[in-house]
């Protein structure tokens, strides 16, 4: 049987089927291997998605927007600069704290390693160190100092929008309300607040480097960014303890911003939780129990409560009443569950919703934990929003992007003209509450029409007597400084009396006189009215200053035997404090309040027993909180040999 013929070649080439033309897919056609090649080399690696968008631009483009925010965050609270130091916590923290009265090396090593005013902040403490050796005690300086860092901390927040979103109009807008948000008056304007802003700084700085860490993952230099994220939250905490939650909230932006689930998601926090853990323990150790314990229903308030402050449509005052339980289960239980509602919120989004808005939904939630959840006497208190409203800002700034990246030029015009509202709207009420810091009566005078809470009065009165008893006495001086506050003081209260312009007259004459004892008397008047005030709100708290201050004013008003039995509850108080300083220092001055209203009704027998007391007390306890003790002794030593 013969073959079958085949064809001709040109016969065989048409019977061939046609070559498919390349598709999108098809496996290239490779050469042969080399004779030094293996035949099959593995393909590369696919490249991570870098999901962060960095510092694109000029570097200079940057400088310039931080700056820029520092001069206005500078210039807005410049009416600040004059209030000088407030009498609560500047006096422990600054004006007669030797331990920040020197950048020597004994000085520094205290403040990096043994707590201080029942706390533990070093960074805190150093930064009042730096401002001393710049101008001393001048309270000029230390305002100075906390309106560049009010600044510094809204540079920060414009490079971590920018880091995270990578447009200049997104990370501006996130600075400037950052700058205008009206709880941030009270951490800026009290100097004593200046750990919020520390921490803030160099937490929110961690926080950029953190994610410059992950936008350089797999290169040499991410180890620098994430050592330096390290280096920065510990600085942070050392600021102050309440941004130790930065872990949490930067495993929010590896699960939603990045979307990653490796091992390293948890190994690489480990570093942050160990700093954490440190810091925590050190400052457990330092502060005393307040006798407060977990309350669901004060949780659930606070929360609500804090996230209402944070819109900026509240009133700001520096403090509150803490919440306390409704008698109605039904109306605690509402509060619990929309509480509870806010915090599944993030979960719900985390399957609806832009996963980005879930990251910094998260960092507002823990940020706000800690006022929440410890046994803080005031739960709701504006200085503890300033870290939480970093992401507040950021939500500004994710709100920007978006309408920006829609490509429509009108929706970037409506969220940015909304931004510019909010703006002008916070701008105004922060300067309406700057003025009631720079009030002459001081801030606890708009405090006591906002507030219920018995120490505005309490520390309304303080400031009268210590007024009547530091500036007016120090008038024959005639220190134009003491001239100017009493001038100013002296406007406010007796704004519309007809006898002002008389004792205006007085003070630059004389200094004292008829005039002025009448004044003092008015002082110690309204003092004893804020004071029956705070009593009648006080309930059950334990305040042994309320009751010493009552007895102040009672003896200068000469009504010894009433000021007699205000010191005996505030020394019974006393014994009962739990703060170890403010209870030493009570005692020894209760004993020698006791001995002079005894010396004033001139049972010399009595006052100098309670003198001996007080001076025994003050030695065991090693304070020099009456310094004026042995020469009362001394002299009522002689009028007992006298009688």
């Amino acid at each position: 049987m013969s073959k079958p013929s085949k064809g001709s070649k040109a016969q065989r080439r048409k019977r061939a089927p046609a070559r498919r033309p390349a598709q999108e897919g098809d496996r290239p056609l490779k050469p042969p291997p080399l004779a030094d090649e293996p035949a099959d080399t593995p393909p590369a690696a696919p490249q991570r998605a870098i999901c962060y968008a960095g510092l694109p631009g000029p570097w200079w483009h940057h400088a310039l927007a931080i700056a820029g925010l520092l001069v206005l965050a500078c210039v807005f609270y410049l009416p600040d600069v004059n209030t000088g130091f407030f009498h609560l916590d500047d006096p422990d923290y600054v004006s007669k704290n030797a331990m920040i009265q020197g950048l020597t090396a004994s000085n520094v090593k205290r403040m990096l390693f043994e707590p201080y005013f029942a706390n533990y902040s070093p960074m805190h403490l150093l930064s009042y160190a730096v401002d001393h050796a710049v101008g001393g005690l001048d309270p000029r300086v230390f305002h100075w100092s906390s309106n560049i860092w009010g600044g510094l901390v809204a540079g920060c927040v414009y490079l971590l929008a920018m880091c995270l979103f990578g447009r200049f109009s997104a990370a501006l807008a996130a600075g400037l309300l950052f700058v205008a948000h009206p709880a941030h008056v009270e951490a800026i304007a009290w100097i004593s607040s200046r750990k919020d802003l520390v921490a803030a700084v160099f937490a929110t700085l961690s926080a950029v480097t953190y994610v410059q860490y992950r936008r350089y993952a797999g290169t040499r230099s991410a180890w620098c960014w994430y050592a330096a994220s390290i280096v920065l939250f510990l600085l942070g905490v050392a600021g102050k303890q309440s941004v130790v939650v930065l872990p949490g909230i930067l495993l929010g932006f590896d699960l939603f911003f990045e979307g990653r689930w490796d091992k390293g998601l948890v190994l690489d926090k480990i570093a942050y939780g160990g700093v954490g853990l440190v810091f925590a323990l050190r400052v457990m150790g330092a502060q005393p129990p307040t006798g407060r314990s977990f309350d669901l229903y004060r949780v659930a308030f606070t929360t609500l409560h804090n996230l209402w402050l944070l819109t900026g449509c509240s009133e700001y005052v520096i403090y509150r009443l803490p919440p306390v339980a409704p008698s109605s289960a039904l109306a605690k239980g509402l509060v619990i569950a929309a509480a509870g509602l806010l915090g599944v919120l993030p979960l719900a989004l985390w399957f609806h919703g832009p996963r980005k808005v879930i990251a910094i939904a998260y960092w507002l939630l823990l940020a706000m934990a800690p006022a929440q959840v410890l046994g803080f006497i005031h739960p709701v208190v504006d200085r503890y929003l300033y870290f939480p409203s970093v992401a507040l800002s950021l939500f500004a700034a994710f709100a920007v992007d978006r309408a920006a990246a829609l490509g429509t030029r009108r929706g970037l015009t409506v969220v940015s003209a909304i931004c510019a509202c909010i703006c002008i709207v916070w701008g105004a009420k922060s300067a309406s509450y700057l003025n009631e810091w720079r009030d002459p009566r001081s801030v606890w005078y708009g405090a006591v029409r906002k507030s219920e809470d018995p120490l505005c009065y309490q520390f309304l009165a303080s400031h009268y007597i210590d007024t009547a008893d530091r500036v007016i006495a120090a008038l024959p001086k005639r220190d134009p400084e003491t001239l100017a506050t009493a001038d100013a003081f002296a406007r406010a209260v007796w704004r519309d009396d007809p006898r002002l312009d008389a004792l205006l007259a007085e003070w630059q004459d004389a200094g004292k006189g008829k005039v002025t004892d009448e004044f003092r008397r008015h002082l110690y008047e309204v003092a004893r009215e804020n004071l029956d005030a705070a009593l009648a709100r006080k309930g059950d708290e334990n305040n042994p200053n309320l009751y010493f201050r009552r007895g102040m004013v009672l003896t200068y008003l000469g009504e010894h035997d009433a000021a007699w039995r205000e010191f005996e509850i505030a020394l019974a108080e006393a014994h009962e404090k739990v703060f170890a300083q403010a209870r030493d220092q009570l005692i020894v001055l209760s004993h020698e309040a006791l001995g002079i209203v005894a010396w004033r009704k001139r049972d010399y027998q009595i006052a100098l027993e309670q003198m001996l007391k007080a001076d025994e007390e003050q030695r065991k306890r090693g304070g020099n909180w009456a310094p004026r003790l042995p020469d009362h002794i001394q002299r009522l030593k002689r009028l007992t040999r006298q009688n």
